[in-house]
């Protein structure tokens, strides 16, 4: 037992770290996204005008650009293409192509992509994820699926992570909210205790029959030895039941990676499990980046275009003003 609450201290410090690095950054997102959704006057000049009974307009003209660039991109479909290398096999890289293409198109990935689209435009971060499902109720198989974030500003990547398609990075979590009864049913004798991220704020608030729950993925290495063998194909393998009988040419040391995902509460450590695969499954799409005394920050297009937005919206308003309170 005490070696699981070490491990549960250990990813709730690691998830901290990421928060908080996220915390400044995040908060400013948000403000891009309330701001483009028409929350455009300071709540102080607001209620004074509504006080005095003055004209109060917003004419938004935000939305035109995100459109504009969410547009060129629907136009300009993003997809995943296979080609062989420089001595791959053609054929195999037509059979992959068909493979990558029917997983996109069963599962409706231009949601994903122009969902991730779009909210990179407004506040500078989008994201999406690959998950797998069984194909049918009565099926043992499983098949892929590309599958959108609603809420890119849920995700937290490793804060260490420097590339921009976050292929570096060591762990991700994603906030979810799950409904109590989900909740007993899922994972049953386990305390209805939501999992505490430090960074709640109003626009992320949890009703009353829900409880938060952090999805925590994370990458492990696992030392191994590889062996070269000497046939035909000119093989390699880590296990030892291949080599039986067979020439091993050379060997060396090596690190497997593997990923794994756990459910974290509140109480502990909910669920694990291991993913089928070395790259985490979590996909991050940003957007303009500043660099700034060493520190990376993200932005959309909403971020300096708040005070022009915010000038327009008070000329028209004056204007709108004067004119009602002149002489016929």
């Amino acid at each position: 037992m005490k070696k699981t609450d070490d491990r549960y201290q250990s990813i709730c410090a690691t998830i901290k770290l990421d928060v908080e690095a996220k915390n400044e950054e995040r908060e400013l997102m948000r403000d891009d996204q309330r701001f483009a959704a028409g929350d455009q006057w300071p709540d102080v000049i607001r209620k004074a005008r509504e006080l005095s009974n003055r004209p109060i307009q917003t004419v938004n003209r935000i939305p035109a650009f995100i459109d504009q660039v969410t547009g060129d991109a629907r136009q300009n479909k993003p997809s995943i293409k296979i080609h062989p290398g420089e001595d791959g096999d053609a054929d195999v890289a037509i059979v992959y192509d068909g493979l990558v293409r029917a997983i996109q198109n069963e599962s409706n990935a231009d949601f994903a992509y122009d969902s991730a689209v779009e909210n990179t435009a407004n506040f500078g971060f989008g994201a999406w994820r690959v998950k797998t499902d069984y194909e049918s109720e009565d099926s043992f198989n499983q098949v892929l699926l590309i599958e959108r974030i609603a809420d890119p500003l849920s995700v937290y990547f490793d804060k260490n992570s420097q590339q921009p398609d976050y292929s570096d990075a060591r762990h991700v979590t994603v906030k979810v909210k799950v409904t109590k009864d989900e909740y007993k049913e899922r994972w049953k004798g386990q305390t209805e205790s939501a999992y505490n991220f430090d960074d709640f704020k109003s626009d992320w608030a949890v009703d009353k029959d829900q409880v938060v729950v952090a999805e925590h993925w994370y990458k492990t290495e696992e030392s191994a030895t590889l062996y070269a063998l000497a046939d035909a194909e000119g093989n390699v393998t880590t296990s030892l039941e291949m080599i039986d009988g067979m020439v091993v040419v050379q060997q060396r040391q090596t690190n497997i990676t593997k990923v794994k995902m756990c459910y974290v509460s509140g109480g502990g450590i909910l669920e694990e499990k291991e993913w089928a695969g070395k790259i985490l499954p979590i996909v991050g799409v940003n957007g303009k980046e500043d660099l700034v005394d060493g520190k990376r920050t993200l932005r959309g297009i909403v971020r300096f275009a708040k005070d022009p937005q915010r000038m327009y919206n008070y000329w028209r308003t004056i204007d709108t003003e004067q004119k009602a309170l002149a002489p016929k």
